[in-house]
């Protein structure tokens, strides 16, 4: 049997309940006429720190205009993260706490 494929509406929904759970505030950026191209789908911010989420199914790809967002954050200061899947998420929390981007985190609560 092979490894489960997630779609990447299934990961923006776990992503963003989970960042909700560990008291990030969220904002779920959608991709319509008129939006900046590449725009992440998601944006964090705890304990004065914020930072952008760009969500993949399993075996997602970024585009063009993605690459160029993130790229455009990172001249600018903002991180960005691409994730696939929960666990992925509680590993980059985990490393904000420890470096003390954020002040509270609790391990595992997915």
């Amino acid at each position: 049997m092979g490894a489960l494929i997630l779609k990447e509406k299934d990961v923006l929904h776990a992503v963003r309940d989970y960042l909700r759970v560990q008291g990030f505030y969220t904002i779920r950026h959608q991709a319509s006429m008129g939006s900046h191209e590449g725009l992440c789908d998601l944006q964090a911010v705890k304990d004065g720190y914020t930072f952008y989420i760009e969500t993949k199914a399993t075996n997602g790809r970024l585009s063009p205009g993605q690459m160029k967002f993130i790229d455009a954050m990172a001249d600018h200061g903002i991180t960005v993260y691409v994730v696939r899947d929960v666990s992925e998420l509680d590993a980059i929390l985990y490393n904000l706490f420890q470096e003390g981007k954020i002040k509270t985190y609790q391990r595992g609560l997915f």
